[in-house]
């Protein structure tokens, strides 16, 4: 063999086991490099929420933080490959792990103590470049915490919008079902309700509920007297909602408790009054055909105490 063929061989082998000793210092130079751009990265942050998609800045699509004591295998498994840039955490808890990945290759992976990475990422799943994820910042002593504080903001107003539409439908649902159950309820016991009513106009009877039915009180006002009867109530003052029914000498609408205000139609079957202060409500429903016909079933709105 020439000697300057020998001395190629030799340059070649010396080359080749410095980068076999530089990648079993430094690992795939890619990882190390988005490493060390994250990590500036990081360091950057000024806010106290961020983005994780404005935050990487290099291209990803999966994220994942292992937690305490997580094997190698057992990352591998989660991620669903195997890489050699996989490294487990069998040392201790609150190490600064985690690992981004692009397809089915490993583009960055940090592991270390956060006081020497500077940093720690706290997710406990996988996530995704489409979750869009926002982070908040803990600007600690010696490392930065980012944890997740926010979740999917392209579906935020989404998911208020359907809760809000599931929220409304229920209780919309459930101030229907009330006033039908009332309705019914007045007319199955129209005999035993009207005689309890025509007591307490004269001041005979003691009783204080019937069935569902709470008997409030006679209320007498200026041109009617009334027997009150509660059958529901939800929330509190200033926004407490009462459910009830009442009986009426002369069949005539009249105000909560008979207050002595005026009615104003705002609608079929609907009246709104006030005493001209906070107090005021909305009188909902036709009077309900009983015997005498005088048993108006209502659903009042009360806006104050």
């Amino acid at each position: 063999m020439k000697k300057s063929n020998k001395k190629r061989l030799i340059t070649g082998l010396i080359l080749l086991a410095l980068c076999f000793g530089l990648y079993q210092l430094f690992g795939n130079p890619m990882v190390y490099i988005n490493n060390q751009k994250l990590s500036l990265a990081v360091s950057s942050i000024e806010s106290e929420t961020v983005s994780l998609n404005d935050l990487i800045p290099f291209d990803w699509d999966r994220a994942y933080s292992p937690g305490p004591y997580t094997s190698r295998e057992e990352i591998a498994a989660v991620i669903g490959f195997d890489s050699p840039s996989i490294r487990d955490n069998q040392n201790s808890e609150g190490m600064s792990h985690v690992l981004f990945m692009k397809g089915n290759r490993v583009v960055a992976c940090v592991i270390g103590h956060p006081a020497l990475v500077g940093y720690r990422f706290s997710f406990s799943e996988i996530v995704t470049y489409e979750d869009d994820i926002q982070l908040n910042v803990e600007q600690g002593e010696h490392w930065i915490e980012l944890c997740t504080g926010g979740r999917m903001k392209k579906y935020k107003w989404l998911m208020i919008f359907g809760i809000a539409v599931i929220v409304c439908t229920v209780l919309w649902s459930q101030a229907h079902d009330t006033q039908s159950v009332m309705e019914k309820f007045v007319l199955e016991h129209r005999d035993d309700l009207e005689e309890i009513a025509l007591e307490h106009l004269s001041g005979e009877s003691l009783v204080g509920a019937y069935g569902a039915a709470n008997i409030d009180g006679v209320y007498q006002g200026d041109h009617q007297a009334i027997v009150q009867f509660l059958y529901k109530a939800t929330g509190f003052a200033p926004s407490a909602k009462y459910y009830g029914f009442y009986y009426a000498q002369q069949n005539e609408p009249v105000a909560f408790q008979n207050t002595s205000v005026s009615l104003t139609e705002t609608d079929s079957d609907t009246w709104q009054w006030s005493d001209g202060t906070d107090n005021g409500g909305i009188y909902n429903g036709p009077p309900v055909k009983t015997t005498s016909s005088k048993f108006i079933v209502n659903t009042t709105t009360y806006f104050a105490s």
